[in-house]
């Protein structure tokens, strides 16, 4: 699931080039687009270019709702609450032609776009026009988003009931002030207004959410720049124990598959230098490997280190070293905040019990939290210890750093397990083809097995080695292009199940996009259909 910010600006009239357009947002996931809130500014053709399944509105605001009084006629439908249609900012004769579109829901309600089910919670924010948080996630239920850009408070028992379990909150910044822009409704004595975002943040430190992003910028924040603004936000993170905070802003893509904020500017980001290690730090598994792939971002230990605490080291766990890690100065927690950062260490309770009953140094309270910088290696390296025995630290010296021919038939049947295991294709690709070179026959059960035979075709190199191939295409072989189409299948199916796919650049490599594989598959059957090839005739390509 990917998230587009179409927008981050609020209803104010300053500007800047990284807040432009009203806020909104396109949930996008492998099989629907879904926009919410499409506001006064927007023009319908818009909607031609981000050609959504469905638009949710969360309330009848101008800047949310007031750019379908521009649109002529949709085939799609329009989610809004009942108490939008009540709202005193909606006349019905101005969305006549639309009143077939609506879809109803109430602000206490649940409902499923295609594959993305959404709940809806009432908030604090207005009272002329009622409006809800929505917490939407996807059908594997991986991931949990709250959308909450225009909000002056959650009442404490949804809350309590609702947050718990969210991975993403989107928040208000209609101001960057202590306090917010919070004030009561005369008439009806209601809060109205827009809560300050050290209030949200703590929303998501109790609610133990991971990562914020704010949208919905007023005034006064687009005017302070957003340098200044992620300069502030990145204070309120750690005094709020989150892991990351950021400024939304239009254009922005959050990709919920990587949690990693696209483009690579979202914040700025020091670059890591790291030394040769002398020494390496030692995990039990599936910890290393979590780190490996970015779900573990803290360690847990029973002891204070004060020795290798901002050393370079290489991380070893099973056999296997992922790279090189540096520990930050440990932080010592209690047990509630043991449960609190469960997210970011992974130790769980099982775990803890098993490790008691071998150390008793882990049977109690306070435990030590390391958090840490890592640089990973393009694949895993199998190594050997030359040493015994339960280890934390160990010299490199008593590292062996395997090379792949050096490794009797048993080992490699051992890693090329791990690799089917862990679906690490290029550390795959690594063992099988060293197993095939010694005679060792190697099946082709899965995806995994078929990706062996992806890296020796479409052998153009260079950042623009798609246009590379489609210039060359002529020169192959009607059975290389053949294999080629098949081998774009592959590909293209297997980043559809969310699988992380690059060609390989020398000592880089960039990833292979959905847009590759069509670009590459119309190209190839344009050359295909060019030398007679039948579709429904395999054996003609």
């Amino acid at each position: 699931m990917r998230i587009h910010f179409i927008g981050t600006r609020g209803y104010v009239d300053k500007t800047s080039s990284k807040h432009k357009s009203r806020s909104s947002i396109l949930i996008e996931t492998n099989k629907s687009r879904i926009l919410v809130d499409f506001g006064d500014e927007y023009k319908p053709n818009i909607l031609d270019q981000l050609k959504p399944d469905a638009i949710v509105i969360t309330h009848w605001h101008p800047d949310h709702a007031f750019g379908l009084k521009k649109v002529k006629e949709l085939d799609i439908p329009v989610y809004v609450s009942t108490d939008s249609l009540k709202s005193e900012y909606y006349k019905e004769e101005e969305y006549k032609h639309l009143s077939s579109n609506f879809k109803t829901f109430s602000r206490n309600d649940k409902f499923k776009i295609i594959n993305v089910e959404f709940k809806t919670i009432p908030i604090l924010h207005s009272t002329k026009a009622p409006n809800v948080a929505l917490i939407f996630q996807g059908e594997l239920k991986r991931y949990k988003v709250c959308y909450a850009s225009d909000v002056a408070s959650i009442p404490k028992e949804l809350r309590d009931k609702y947050l718990k379990g969210v991975t993403l909150y989107i928040g208000d910044l209609s101001t960057h002030k202590e306090k917010g822009l919070v004030r009561k409704d005369v008439k009806r004595g209601d809060i109205i207004g827009h809560a300050d975002i050290r209030t949200q943040l703590a929303w998501c430190r109790d609610a133990g959410i991971k990562y914020a992003i704010f949208t919905h910028l007023g005034t006064e924040p687009i005017k302070l720049g957003d340098k200044k603004l992620q300069e502030l936000l990145d204070e309120l993170k750690e005094k709020y124990n989150l892991e990351k905070v950021t400024v939304a802003y239009d254009g922005m893509i959050v990709d919920l598959g990587e949690l990693e904020l696209k483009p690579e500017d979202v914040e700025s980001v020091t670059p890591k230098v790291f030394a040769t290690p002398q020494y390496a730090l030692i995990l039990v598994e599936p910890h290393g490997k979590m780190i490996y792939e970015g779900t573990k971002t803290a360690i847990l230990k029973s002891r204070k280190f004060t020795s290798h605490v901002n050393e370079d080291l290489y991380l070893i766990a099973d056999k296997l070293c992922y790279g090189i890690i540096r520990l930050k100065e440990p932080k010592e927690i209690s047990e509630e905040e043991y449960e609190k950062l469960l997210d970011k260490h992974k130790v769980t309770k099982g775990e803890l019990k098993e490790w008691c009953e071998k150390e008793p140094s882990w049977c109690k309270f306070p435990l030590y939290y390391y958090e840490f910088d890592f640089e990973p290696f393009k694949e895993p390296k199998p190594i050997k210890l030359k040493v015994t025995g339960p280890q934390v630290f160990v010299k490199t010296e008593n590292i062996e750093f395997l090379e792949l021919s050096s490794l009797s038939i048993e080992e490699l049947e051992y890693y090329h397990a791990l690799s089917h295991q862990n679906q690490w294709i290029d550390f795959h690709y690594l063992i099988a083809t060293e197993m095939i070179s010694r005679g060792v026959y190697h099946l082709d059960k899965d995806y995994i097995d078929r990706s062996l035979y992806w890296f020796s075709l479409i052998k153009e190199k260079g950042k623009d080695w798609v246009n590379e191939y489609i210039k060359n295409i002529k020169k192959y072989t009607r059975a290389q292009v053949g294999d080629d189409f098949r081998i774009v299948l592959g590909w293209y199916s297997s980043i559809k199940r969310g699988k992380k796919l690059y060609k390989h650049l020398d000592d880089t490599k960039i990833p292979i996009t959905i847009d590759d594989c069509k670009k590459l598959a119309l190209a190839i059957v344009k050359e295909l259909l060019r030398r007679g090839a039948s579709f429904n005739k395999p054996e003609t390509y």
